[in-house]
């Protein structure tokens, strides 16, 4: 892979070392539409160069695991005898903070998600008739509001006898 055609944007970061910015990245990746972090890239595409070592890989899946909890896919690059290290996450089906704080990313920067940020994050592509409230039963329904709402369904979907209808199925 060359290098120079790495551009950063919404989906591609690049950096020169993997320190505590690198993790925020990966967070925000997460969070929006996935991405790839680019390890041992400059800004401008070019390469710090080198070799990435077993160890050092095993040590950021370990950062990454530990802080994130999420697990990401690492490839090792090679371009003109130097390596750099791309670090993949998908988009998570469920928010992902880097202790205790949410990221995203907005073009090519990462940004923390404010409080009406989080709540979208939290809520959106949540199904809410697949919510369960275990702590309720049917007897705490109030059926001075159920009946009248039944009854009167019942009517408009002619739905049967008004008169048979048996609360206790509610």
């Amino acid at each position: 892979m060359d290098p120079s055609k790495l551009k950063e944007g919404e989906t591609v970061d690049l950096k020169e070392t993997f320190k505590e910015e690198a993790l925020s990245t990966l967070c925000a990746f997460s969070n929006s539409n996935g991405g790839s972090l680019f390890i041992g890239v400059k800004d401008d595409s070019s390469l710090i160069g080198g070799v990435i070592s077993d160890k050092l890989q095993q040590k950021i899946v370990s950062q990454i695991e530990s802080v994130l909890r999420i697990q990401p896919s690492l490839t090792v690059h090679e371009f003109s005898g130097d390596e750099f290290l791309e670090i993949k996450v998908p988009k998570s089906n469920v928010p992902v903070d880097k202790r205790g704080v949410f990221y995203k990313r907005v073009g090519n920067t990462t940004r923390r998600i404010d409080r009406e940020g989080l709540k979208d994050l939290l809520f959106h592509d949540v199904v809410w008739d697949s919510i369960i409230r275990t702590d309720t039963t049917q007897f705490d329904l109030n059926h001075f509001h159920i009946v009248p709402f039944a009854l009167q369904a019942q009517q408009k979907f002619q739905l049967g006898n008004s008169e048979h209808l048996d609360t206790q199925e509610f």
